[in-house]
């Protein structure tokens, strides 16, 4: 059921006014609104599975003397105001909304004459709040794996994230000024298979070979890491050599895999093997998606290596270390995944390398960007992902009680607010005040405290009786609630008398899809599934 409130008002002072000048500047005052027609407003979230909708402002300008045409460089608006000038509509000084100036529509009635003065001469304004901006964003967020790559700034020497579209014959560097990394015909591209926080990963065929060259840097010792993911467990003893760098000194570094181990070579420039080390990959199984991490220093003429690695969605790292007699740890030279038995249908993603060891690559921040940040509530990634685009926002409830949600997607911006939103069930709105998209979380919704408005104790104001109607658009007595990274499940309400009993005992049957990003499907699938189903069947 539906009510529209129409409120006949006494008369109020409107303001509109433009930012120009690096000033509020009221329009109203200098007589160029049209009294006689509408300022409209539209502010509020659309129905769920839809896109997130901004805010909308019209109204007409008197343009007789053609101030309001933008592009006329006799105005004096000329240069100063055209897409996106700022406007914003207040009633008795306050402010009801603000948006940016998408359209300015000149126009006229055809017997318009500026001198003597006949006709009819208006501007068509529509604005939009900055949701509309961002909605059009095209381009994908990068994903978070490549955000935590980017967060070494200056220390990258290289970073090769792997997620190139199907077809690419180089692969791209992030470091700057780094140089493509080269690629063989048997590999493949935007393979769907990759770790929560990648878009995608690169396979490796029968022949497949991956190559790329760091930016050459005096060092004191440096990081290099990758992520890699088996199609079998390797069936044989003898270790194979999947992953390969050189230094400065010559040295060749080459990690490899057999049934049972994680193997690292450490082989000099003749050929003489300088260290060996092997340990159990029990703790992080290779057919999983796993991160592996070199960290190489030198002290007092002994060269110390630090491997660990990282198992996709876990609590702990793992690793181990070796050394063995030089004066310098050298600096990256270049890097190669080798073509060879295990590699056959191997994933990669994620290869680079830093000039630091001061702060690990294996910290929290870039493992959790590695994973995606699955568990993370739906208000502190809404904050997250806007902060991280330098994009000011506002949230409104407790982020923590917000909901848990799955790995982010590689999306655009107007996705993945839209996923947080669906997710949560929350709102996104434009600010009334301020240029800011919003987002209330459910636990704001639902914990509001109801205010009487007894509006007959004012006498400037009338009320008419409410516009009442009564519908079927939000029943919804079997629902279906979709993970995103997998598992559905369906609720039915088939006793109450909102429920899928036909007329006068139930409602008869309303369907409904609800897709969500969830962390933990096991135990949220089926409060979901509730929630939804509940707020369907609402009498």
């Amino acid at each position: 059921c539906r009510f529209l409130l129409v409120v006949v008002m006494a008369k109020q002072k409107v303001s509109v006014e433009l930012f120009l000048d690096g000033v509020w500047t009221d329009i109203v005052t200098d007589d160029d609104v049209f009294a006689d027609e509408a300022i409209s407003i539209t502010r509020g979230d659309s129905a769920e599975g839809s896109a997130t909708r901004p805010c909308i402002i019209t109204f007409k300008l008197d343009n007789a003397n053609d101030k309001y045409r933008t592009s006329n460089p006799m105005s004096p608006l000329y240069g100063k105001a055209g897409v996106n000038t700022p406007v914003r509509i207040g009633i008795d000084g306050v402010i009801r909304a603000i948006a940016e100036i998408t359209s300015w529509s000149c126009s006229q009635s055809r017997d318009f004459r500026q001198t003597p003065r006949r006709g009819k001469a208006w501007t068509t304004v529509e604005a939009n709040g900055i949701l509309f901006r961002l909605g059009q964003w095209t381009q994908k967020v990068e994903s978070t794996m490549t955000k935590g790559i980017r967060s070494f700034g200056s220390n990258l020497m290289g970073g090769w994230p792997l997620e190139d579209p199907v077809g690419t014959a180089v692969t791209t560097n992030i470091a700057d000024g780094g140089k493509l990394g080269t690629v063989s015909p048997e590999v493949t591209f935007g393979d769907a298979e990759a770790p929560g926080g990648s878009g995608s990963s690169a396979k490796i065929g029968t022949d497949g070979q991956l190559y790329g060259q760091f930016k050459r840097t005096a060092v004191s010792g440096y990081q290099i890491t990758f992520a890699m993911k088996l199609p079998s467990f390797p069936s044989t003893s003898a270790d194979v050599k999947v992953f390969e760098w050189r230094d400065t000194m010559g040295r060749m570094w080459s990690w490899a895999i057999d049934d049972s181990a994680f193997i690292l070579v450490v082989t000099e420039s003749d050929g003489t093997i300088l260290a060996t080390t092997s340990v159990s990959n029990a703790s992080a199984p290779p057919t999983y998606w796993v991160r592996h991490r070199v960290k190489v220093t030198t002290s007092g003429g002994i060269t110390t290596y630090d491997m660990a690695w990282y198992l996709e969605g876990s609590t702990v790292t793992f690793g181990t270390s070796g050394n063995f007699a030089s004066a310098s740890s050298g600096s990256l030279v270049d890097w190669q995944i080798n073509q060879g038995l295990h590699n056959n249908g191997a994933w990669y993603t994620g290869v680079f390398g830093v000039n630091t060891t001061a702060t690990d690559v294996f910290n929290s921040g870039v493992l959790a960007d590695f994973n995606g940040h699955p568990g993370e509530t739906a208000g502190d990634r809404w904050e997250r992902i806007l902060g991280d685009l330098n994009i000011i926002t506002a949230t409104n409830g407790t982020n923590s009680l917000s909901t848990p949600m799955g790995p982010q997607p590689v999306a655009t911006l107007g996705e993945l607010m839209k996923d947080i939103r669906d997710t949560e069930d929350g709102v996104v709105f434009d600010s009334r005040t301020v240029l800011q998209p919003v987002l209330s979380l459910r636990n704001f919704r639902f914990n509001q405290t109801a205010v009487v408005l007894d509006v007959l104790d004012d006498p400037s104001v009338f009320v008419t009786l409410p516009t009442e109607v009564t519908d079927d658009l939000d029943i919804h007595n079997i629902v279906t609630v979709n993970n995103r990274s997998g598992g559905d499940l369906t609720v039915e309400d088939n006793t109450s008398p909102m429920g899928t009993l036909d007329p006068p005992d139930g409602k008869g049957e309303y369907r409904q899809s609800v897709d969500v990003n969830i962390d933990d499907p096991e135990t949220q699938l089926e409060q979901h599934a509730t929630y939804w189903l509940r707020k369907g069947t609402v009498n």
